[in-house]
């Protein structure tokens, strides 16, 4: 399949980190006794203070698994600052927790911070002093804090005690004004802060709980795309035309007319007494994509027999519609009009099925495509079924079948695929590494996207199955030096992100509702390997070029030279410069990739040869 290699505009040029900011609590009200610590006016003489706060898993819903939180902020409620000489200290503590509520009454310091990462610690005097003006106060943490999913509790233990009164008479003075420090605070749905103030040490026990806590921001970066489960895209998911998501079984159970009214959610046959073989079966070298394919046949002297999908629910299978049942089936010998497709819309009544037609000519033991459009017919029930069918002994016909790549769609027969996506972007936040392109023109119509990761340069033919029912995980080996894809986003969406590795290329492809598959965009970090600084000890000229082409690496070691064309082919590979020279005079004219490996990192130029 015709590939286009994007090298990003990142080539050469650093990244800056996408931070997202989460926002919880906007109320107003201010408190000195709901803040991340508590300094309540000029007549307290309590100089220490120790919070717990926890911030639901309810709260933290949008904040991605495994994304890296740089900064919390917090709402300030007073102008104040600080007067007195001296320093104060705040040390903020941090960890992922399963916790509905925040620490008991009376617990310990201790336990409020056991298994916790100090992930920042300030100091504050009169040259680093507060803002004096209201609103939310940042804390850049000294250390990224990856963040798991789930509750998150911040324990913060505040130090005041080495301030110097200006006034030896107020010795409370330590702050402008009033001398106390407020913070604007939420209610919130849990018990979500507890604390304690002290005057002549720092308290080992929280005593104050509160379901009220100080408007908080969360600053976060990356955050990994979550795995798909099971068919995703498509217009019936719920169908699992893959089979990937079923249970291996040599004896599949059998559903009918007394599962009526109870939509089905595994793959059945219609009658077990009629079936000589009803398996399940969990082998790649039986399936067609991935490892699931579904096998059946027909007793001698038996009526027919339905090898039977999910029912699907959202959406459903409409009446008196136009659909196209397709799959992929094998067999020993030609089943010929004994195989079927169609809808059983209303359980076992009111189906509408017929012959298939064979797109490709038929080998025995091979994947052949095949389709039957039909109308479904008027009554609906919940319990139904798109089907593949074997008509039974009528013509003799006992042979055992095997499906995979099945799928529904609305309207005719399609096999016209989608336009190609285009403008591949990728970018590494901080070990998140971020995959984007931009929807094609047309024609993805109910499908999305498939992207296919590689660990070496793909080449033009390393491509899924066309019309392949894929799910996250699954592999591919097709095309030449057999190199391994492995399925990283199945989805809707036009960007997904994953853990940064280096050394990664991403075939990326639109794929509409009958499972078509574009032409790919490909992009890979190999761009990123060299940091800035040595992308200087780089000379390549002349360019264009015709005969030969000059590397000049000053200081570096070049350890390998691989040149790719457009269609992402190999074309030249050495180890080593002679002369700083590399041959070009064999290759046509047109523009290649020269990748260039420098002290297991690389970098990638383009090259013109006229």
């Amino acid at each position: 399949m015709k590939t286009k290699l994007l090298l990003i505009a990142i080539l050469f040029s650093s990244f800056a980190y996408s931070q997202t900011t989460l926002t919880l609590g906007t109320e107003t009200s201010s408190s000195a006794t709901r803040g991340p610590f508590q300094r309540s006016s000029s007549s307290s003489s309590s100089v220490y203070s120790r919070a717990s706060m926890l911030y639901s898993a309810t709260e933290l819903a949008s904040l991605p698994s495994s994304a890296t939180i740089s900064q919390i902020n917090f709402d300030l409620g007073s102008t104040n600052i600080i007067t007195a000489s001296g320093d104060a200290t705040m040390t903020v503590y941090m960890k992922n927790s399963s916790a509905t509520e925040v620490v008991a009454l009376d617990s310990s310091w201790d336990d409020a911070i056991a298994g916790a990462t100090i992930v920042g610690t300030y100091t504050f005097n009169t040259t680093n002093n507060f803002p004096g003006a209201e609103g939310f106060m940042s804390f850049v943490l000294s250390s990224g804090f990856n963040y798991t999913g789930g509750a998150l509790e911040i324990a913060v233990d505040w130090d005041c005690s080495n301030l110097i009164p200006a006034d030896p008479g107020q010795p409370n003075l330590l702050f402008s004004d009033n001398g106390s420090l407020n913070w604007h605070w939420s209610p919130t749905a849990n018990q979500s802060l507890n604390y304690r103030a002290g005057s002549s040490s720092a308290p080992s026990t929280l005593n104050q709980r509160k379901a009220e806590r100080v408007n908080t921001q969360i600053v976060y970066t990356g955050g990994t795309t979550p795995p798909a489960v099971g068919q995703v895209i498509g217009e019936f998911p719920e169908m699992d035309g893959g089979m990937e998501m079923q249970t291996a079984d040599d004896t599949m159970s059998s559903a009918g007319s007394c599962q009526i009214d109870t939509a089905q959610t595994e793959w059945t046959v219609s009658s077990t007494g009629n079936s000589a073989v009803r398996e399940m079966t969990d082998d790649a070298s039986l399936a067609r994509t991935g490892t699931f394919s579904a096998a059946w046949a027909v007793n001698p002297g038996s009526n027919n027999v339905r090898m039977q999908s999910p029912s699907p629910t959202n959406p459903t299978i409409q009446t008196d519609t136009e659909y196209t049942v397709q799959y992929f089936y094998s067999a020993p010998t030609d089943p010929g009009n004994d195989l079927d497709a169609g809808i059983y819309l209303n359980n076992t009544s009111s189906g509408v099925a017929g012959n298939t037609t064979d797109v490709t000519p038929f080998a025995a033991n091979t994947y052949t495509k095949a389709y039957r459009t039909i109308t479904t017919g008027s009554v609906f029930n919940a319990s139904n079924w798109a089907v593949a069918r074997l008509d039974g002994d009528d013509n003799g016909y006992t042979d055992t079948v095997r499906i995979d790549d099945f799928v529904v769609y609305s309207g005719a027969y399609d096999d016209s695929a989608p336009s190609d996506p285009t403008s591949g972007t990728y970018a590494n936040n901080s070990g998140t590494a971020t995959i984007g392109w931009t929807a094609p023109a047309g024609g993805v119509d109910g499908g999305g996207y498939v992207v296919f990761k590689y660990t070496t340069m793909p080449n033009a033919d390393n491509d899924p199955n066309q019309n392949g029912i894929y799910q996250f995980g699954s592999t591919t080996t097709n095309g030449t030096d057999g190199l391994t894809g492995t399925v990283v986003y199945i989805g809707t969406d036009t960007n997904f992100t994953e853990t940064y590795s280096a050394g990664n290329y991403y075939k990326i492809y639109a794929v509409d509702k009958a499972f078509n598959y574009s032409g790919e965009i490909v992009v890979s970090d190999a761009t990123l390997g060299l940091a800035e600084t040595d992308i200087t000890d780089f000379r390549m000229y002349p360019n264009p070029a015709k005969e030969y082409v000059i590397i000049e690496a000053n200081t570096l070691e070049i350890t390998s030279i691989v040149m790719y064309d457009v269609l992402g082919k190999k074309v030249l590979s050495q180890d080593k410069l002679t002369n700083n020279r590399i041959d070009v005079s064999d290759l046509n004219n047109g523009m290649y990739f020269l990748k260039i490996q420098s002290n297991g990192n690389s970098i990638t130029k383009k090259l013109i040869i006229e």
